[in-house]
């Protein structure tokens, strides 16, 4: 039930009898024999009547879907109240309303959030701290737990798996139990300001919507005409007056210069820029870089927005080794108890055969790897090939394998043979030219996705690097057996080396599981504490913005 003009008109009457200024002994009079201080009275702790709680409920059928653990929450506690102590208000109510004073989510509805702003105003005032048996305590007492729980749902746990597993993301989503959350957040007040229950980049990004959002309101940045990327250090024109507006906005270019020469200190805020996109950092205004450029403060802010949804959806801690592999930045970053170890480049699937989102625990490593041609490579890319060339085993170094056992493939009749019926396994033997290189990784999954070495070395040297069937090719194979193992010391350097050369496939099992996240996100903040955005390598963040929206 929401409270009516009349009803609040009524009780800003009511309190202004019951409280009156202190300037006179009246007032302090009024004030000691009508106020009684928070939910202790005579030494005793007062509680909560259990009815009141279904009463509430029932006076604001909006909140039913918290009966539950509205119920749960004050049950456990024995009923007593959650948000006053003896002196009235808690600290902590005052903490929450500011939360959901400075909240960035957008809500369909205000979940009778005006009555609680207007009964905390009323009753938070230090001159009248009234009986906590008043219905009006009792009211903001249950009005700060409900929005508590709607407000942690809708910050903290984000959209139903339903929909985030709908939208190609199958690591697993984090656990919230929210009557346990909030018994925390009032034990450890300072909690509501620094430590939010989700992954650490949720609040980081948060800090830079505020940003952006004061750009966009005070007009956004200037947009870049295309024509901009035929300009290089030492020309001039008025369209470099605009590109240097629009970098300065954004934080890239260090002074408001509004001079139309194209000058050394453009050309490092360039750099600059193109290093917080992903992009070859040349100071050269190619065509990717003009693109980027020319996105708008409102897309941007839409952009962070999709990716702290994103925060929602992954653990908020790790512990011990863990490898994350970031889809859109092309990157394998080691992690050990979420301090970051090193990093390294990676290839990953083409937009035809992209990589799957999940997670898993590596388990094996595996030195002088066979690669088996996975079934849907076999048939609609290789058949047609043996057709043609009776030397293709010869040449690729592959071999044939029917139950377990090697078939000369000579003695097979590949004519009768097609895609829809090919009873073989096709293998690539160990070597140095193997497609998977000298060593790969297993976390095994229902996807056949893993990480592996690669002969193709000249493909790290691209800032896209999207050519895979899905499998992760990583620049540093070595380092990351060498990382794996080295609590293990008789697996030495040369060891590693002589294992990876050997020439005869060889499983090493890990001790210890290390967890892999193979993640998205197309904005995120870097150590050094600015924001990093990334193109949508497969269209995941279109499909993001449609469902939040935006």
């Amino acid at each position: 039930m929401k409270l009516g003009v009349q009803y609040i008109f009524g009780l800003i009457l009511l309190l202004s009898f019951s409280c009156a200024p202190k300037s006179t002994e009246t007032a302090k009079s009024i004030i000691v024999e009508e106020c009684v201080k928070g939910p202790v009275r005579n030494g005793k702790l007062l509680v909560l009547d259990s009815v009141k709680v279904n009463t509430f409920i029932t006076h604001h059928p909006e909140s039913a879907y918290w009966k539950t653990r509205l119920s749960s929450f004050y049950k456990n506690r024995s009923y007593a109240y959650a948000w006053m102590n003896a002196e009235g208000l808690d600290a902590s109510a005052a903490k929450f309303v500011n939360l959901l004073n400075v909240e960035s989510i957008k809500k369909s509805d205000d979940f009778y959030n005006n009555d609680l702003h207007t009964l905390f105003a009323l009753l938070s005032s230090g001159d009248c701290l009234r009986n906590n048996t008043d219905s009006l305590f009792i009211e903001l007492e249950l009005l700060l737990s409900a929005n508590f729980f709607e407000y942690a749902h809708r910050n903290w746990k984000g959209v139903s798996e339903t929909k985030s597993m709908a939208l190609g993301w199958f690591v697993d989503r984090k656990k919230l139990n929210y009557e346990a959350l909030l018994d925390t957040l009032l034990h450890n007040q300072s909690a509501f300001d620094n430590n939010e229950p989700v992954y650490k980049q949720y609040s980081l990004l948060k800090k830079q919507l505020a940003k952006y959002a004061d750009i966009e309101k005070n007009g956004g940045w200037p947009l870049v005409s295309s024509d901009v990327g035929k300009f290089k250090l030492g020309d001039s024109s008025s369209l470099i007056v605009t590109l240097k507006k629009r970098l300065f906005i954004s934080g890239d270019l260090t002074e408001n210069d509004s001079t139309e020469l194209f000058n050394d200190n453009l050309g490092y805020a360039i750099k600059v820029f193109q290093e917080r996109h992903g992009l070859k950092a040349d100071s050269v205004l190619g065509p990717r870089t003009v693109k980027a450029l020319r996105v708008t403060a409102h897309e941007r802010i839409e952009q962070i927005l999709i990716n702290m949804e994103r925060c929602r959806w992954v653990p908020k801690d790790f512990k011990g080794d863990y490898l994350i592999v970031n889809i859109p930045d092309y990157k394998l970053s080691v992690y050990n108890n979420d301090v970051l170890e090193w990093t390294c480049k990676v290839v990953l699937g083409k937009q035809s055969t992209s990589t799957v989102i999940f997670n898993d625990d590596l388990e094996y490593i595996v030195f002088s790897p066979y690669w088996n041609v996975p079934e849907s490579i076999i048939k609609n890319e290789m058949i047609a090939s043996i057709q043609k060339n009776e030397n293709y085993f010869v040449e690729h170094n592959m071999e044939v394998v029917l139950k377990d056992k090697v078939v000369d493939p000579a003695s097979v009749n590949w004519k009768k043979y097609n895609p829809k019926k090919f009873p073989y396994m096709i293998r690539e033997r160990p070597g140095p030219s193997n497609s998977l290189g000298l060593v790969k990784f297993l976390f095994p999954n229902s996807y056949n996705i893993y990480l592996h070495d690669t002969p193709s070395k000249s493909l790290f040297n691209n800032t896209a690097r999207s050519f895979s069937h899905g499998c992760i090719r990583i620049e540093k194979p070595f380092e990351l057996a060498q990382y794996l193992l080295r609590g293990d010391t008789t697996w030495t350097d040369q060891k590693i080396l002589d294992a990876m050369n050997l020439g005869e496939e060889k499983y090493v099992k890990l001790k210890t599981k290390v967890p892999v996240y193979i993640v998205y996100f197309t904005a995120w903040i870097d150590p050094s504490g600015g924001i990093q955005f990334r193109d949508d390598v497969y269209g995941h963040d279109a499909k993001m913005k449609a469902l939040l929206l935006l």
